[in-house]
């Protein structure tokens, strides 16, 4: 793993939410904010958002 569990668990999104990580495939990953709601959906602030890397 790139980041140690405590390290994770304290970095958190503009709202103060965690993000969310998750193995894409063997060789990617994900990224993503569920936004200032912190829910699945939404628009606006409430947007989600995501970043996927090799």
């Amino acid at each position: 793993p790139l980041l140690k569990k405590t390290d994770e668990d304290s970095l958190k999104d503009p709202w103060n939410n965690r993000f969310v990580y998750s193995k894409e495939n063997n060789a990617s990953y994900k990224i993503s904010t569920l936004g200032a709601d912190g829910s699945v959906g939404g628009d606006g602030v409430n947007y989600d958002r995501s970043v996927t890397g090799p």
